[in-house]
C-alpha cells in the first residue's frame, strides 16, 4: 500500500474490518480499500505535533542538516507529496521546512525558499490550525492563534442533512453509510427526520463567524452528538454523555466561513432535541440563528 497514512487511521480501519462504522469522534480514514485493493482509497490527513526536549540523533543515515538538530516543539503536515516540518517552534509565524518526500525521501533539499512557495507556506500554516484543538495538558506555541476561515465562491442559506437508519452504539461516521432520507434545513434540527426509527443524523455546511475571537459552543441533545469545525473535534457529546445536558467546546476563530459537521443519534423519542448555541465577541449565549448557516450552492 503506497497511500500516505498515519497511526490515527488504524482505529477507523479496524472498525471497517469489523463491519461497523467508526465513531464520529475518531480521526482518520479506513485504509481497508488500499490494503485489500478493493474500492477507492480515501485520502488520509497526515498531521503530527509533538515535543521532545533534546536533539535529533547523530545517525550516519541522516542527512547532515538533520543530525543533532534541536527539537523541542515540532510539527509535521503532509500535502500530497510535500511535507512541511517545523523544529523548535517559537510561534506560528515560524516557517515550515518543505520537502518533496517522494523525490527526496532523505529530505536533503528544503524547498521553502524556492520561488512560488509562499502560497504553499501559508496553506500549511492555515491547515495546521484547522485540523487541531488545543490541549491544556500539552501546550503549544500556536494554541492562541485564530483558525483561518475558508473562501467559498457560491453559497445559499441553510445546511444539507442526511438521515441513516440503524441501531448504532455510538455517534457514527457516516461516510460509508447509505442515507434513508436527505434534504436541507435552515439550522440543525432533530425533527428533520420524520420517521422515528433508530439511527443517526448528519448536518453539513458552513458557519458564518461574525468577528475574530474566542467562541464557546454549547450542544444539548437527547442522546448523543459530535461537532466538528474544519477537521477539529470541538465537542464530543458521545461516550458517557448525560442526555439533555450541556456539553461545551471553545475555539479561536477568524471572521468568515468555517466548515461545520454535526453528527447526532436519532431515536424514537417523541420530542428529539438537538440545540447548538454559541457565544463570542459581541454575541451573548444563544442558539445559533439560521442566518449563520450556509451551504454550497451546487
Amino acid at each position: 500500500m503506497k497511500t500516505p497514512n498515519a497511526s490515527h487511521d488504524w482505529f477507523t480501519t479496524f472498525a471497517a474490518a469489523a463491519g461497523v462504522p467508526a465513531p464520529a469522534k475518531a480521526d482518520g480514514v479506513s485504509l481497508l480499500p488500499g490494503l485489500t485493493k478493493s474500492g477507492m482509497q480515501p485520502k488520509s490527513l497526515v498531521y503530527v505535533e509533538y515535543f521532545n526536549n533534546g536533539k535529533s540523533p547523530d545517525f550516519a543515515e541522516f542527512h547532515p542538516s538533520h543530525r543533532s538538530k534541536k527539537r523541542n516543539q515540532m510539527q509535521l503536515i503532509r500535502l500530497d507529496d510535500l511535507v512541511g516540518v517545523r523544529y523548535d517552534i517559537q510561534g506560528h509565524a515560524d516557517d515550515f521546512e518543505i520537502y518533496n518526500v517522494e523525490k527526496d525521501p532523505q529530505q536533503t533539499k528544503n524547498l521553502a525558499k524556492e520561488p512560488g512557495m509562499d502560497k504553499l507556506q501559508q496553506q500549511m500554516k492555515d491547515k495546521v490550525l484547522q485540523v487541531r484543538m488545543p490541549d491544556a495538558q500539552a501546550a503549544r506555541p500556536y494554541d492562541n492563534e485564530l483558525v483561518p476561515a475558508v473562501a467559498v465562491a457560491n453559497t445559499k442559506p441553510g445546511l444539507a442533512w442526511k438521515a441513516f437508519n440503524g441501531n448504532f452504539g455510538w455517534v457514527p461516521q457516516v461516510v460509508n453509510l447509505t442515507p434513508s432520507a436527505e434534504g436541507q434545513a435552515a439550522k440543525p434540527d432533530a425533527a428533520v427526520a420524520k420517521d422515528k426509527n433508530k439511527g443517526a443524523l448528519y448536518f453539513e455546511g458552513y458557519l458564518k463567524v461574525p468577528a475574530d475571537g474566542t467562541y464557546m459552543f454549547t450542544l444539548t441533545t437527547h442522546k448523543g452528538a459530535v461537532l466538528r469545525l474544519h477537521e477539529a473535534l470541538v465537542i464530543d457529546a458521545d461516550y458517557g454523555y448525560a442526555a439533555n445536558s450541556e456539553k461545551q467546546g471553545k475555539i479561536n476563530l477568524k471572521a468568515g466561513l468555517h466548515p461545520i459537521k454535526l453528527y447526532s443519534l436519532k431515536g424514537t423519542t417523541a420530542q428529539p432535541q438537538l440545540v447548538l448555541q454559541w457565544e463570542g465577541p459581541g454575541v451573548a449565549k444563544a442558539q445559533i440563528p439560521a442566518s449563520a448557516f450556509v451551504r454550497d450552492s451546487q
